[in-house]
């Protein structure tokens, strides 16, 4: 067997010609996309909850993708009203009509300039990051034109909507290595580093102090550092690892169950909201067409990154001992 093939075999990646002839899967590839397009209404009236108007010139500063609006003279409250109206009018025709291209490049375009307008101020908004990306790879989705179904349409279906799952994981395994490298910097300078047992209550007591948000467990953690402690070094883990959830689709709701927790915890303790990537999250993961229709606690185990593998190995050993 070739080191590709090892690979390969070691990797257990499901097979897209497998999955595309399967109609349940693509049934439930079709419910994610439409799914997707339903709840970016959502995220767009949150977007406006958020950001009322109008705004003055000190605390605006239009970053290069309202590029548009320096070049048309518009005030600061004409550029903003366009950038709503246009995310709103965007997302409500993407619901209705997602199946052309042309509607999915608008819902893109809304969704881009939403995310560029709410970056003008200072600071890059993260959250609304994965919808940008998803958004826009959406944009190559195949025809919906059911005269055109195939198994290379299929296929190529399936591969879009893993690209969209994984654009939003590797965020997550980025976040998860620069703290585990964060926590070596300050492990090896003799600091209170991110994975001691009072790094959670610090964090908390920091931000909560910066943020002035109201966070109904931040005065709880802070009190009982090492009973949250746990689940804090877990949120670590579960970040850096997130990715090897796209080769281990059977993982994916054990995933998004945690990371929604995560979320959750965050704003429970700190007081900030991550609203549109919990929303991502049930979209991409909970209906995922890739997790298998039947699963074992066993198959769940052994597809656990290091644990699983450690265990395949010894398992291995024991067949061979005994063969």
């Amino acid at each position: 067997m070739s080191t590709l093939a090892h690979i390969r075999n070691w990797l257990r990646y499901p097979s897209l010609t497998a999955l595309s002839k399967d109609d349940s899967v693509m049934r439930k590839a079709e419910t994610l996309v439409m799914a997707f397009y339903v709840i970016v209404p959502v995220v767009a009236y949150a977007f406006f909850r958020n950001w009322p108007i109008p705004l003055t010139r000190e605390n605006f500063d239009p970053i290069w993708p309202l590029f548009w609006s320096e070049a048309l003279a518009l005030s600061d409250d004409v550029t903003i009203s366009i950038i709503r109206a246009m995310f709103l009018i965007a997302s409500l025709l993407g619901m209705l009509f997602y199946r052309y291209r042309v509607m999915r490049l608008l819902v893109f375009i809304g969704v881009w300039q939403a995310h560029a307008f709410a970056s003008s101020f200072g600071s890059v908004v993260h959250e609304l990051y994965p919808w940008v990306y998803a958004a826009l790879i959406f944009v190559f989705l195949p025809s919906f034109d059911e005269g055109r179904a195939g198994m290379e349409r299929n296929r190529r279906l399936l591969l879009i909507i893993w690209w969209a799952q994984a654009s939003l994981m590797l965020l997550y395994t980025m976040a998860g290595v620069w703290k585990f490298h964060a926590a070596f910097v300050q492990l090896l300078a003799g600091e209170i580093h991110g994975l001691s047992p009072l790094a959670f209550a610090y964090q908390v007591a920091d931000w909560v102090q910066k943020l002035q948000q109201e966070a109904p467990l931040a005065a709880f953690v802070i009190a009982h550092p090492l009973i949250v402690w746990p689940l804090y070094v877990g949120s670590h883990f579960f970040q850096l690892f997130a990715f090897w959830t796209m080769i281990r689709p059977s993982l994916q709701k054990i995933w998004a169950f945690e990371l929604m927790l995560f979320h959750i915890g965050t704003f429970m303790v700190m007081g900030i909201e991550f609203d549109p990537f919990i929303f991502i999250v049930i979209v991409l993961l909970f209906f995922s067409p890739f997790i298998p229709e039947k699963l074992t606690l066993k198959q769940i185990f052994l597809d656990l990154p290091v644990i699983g593998q450690i265990a395949e190995y010894y398992i291995a050993r024991r067949k061979n001992a005994t063969s």
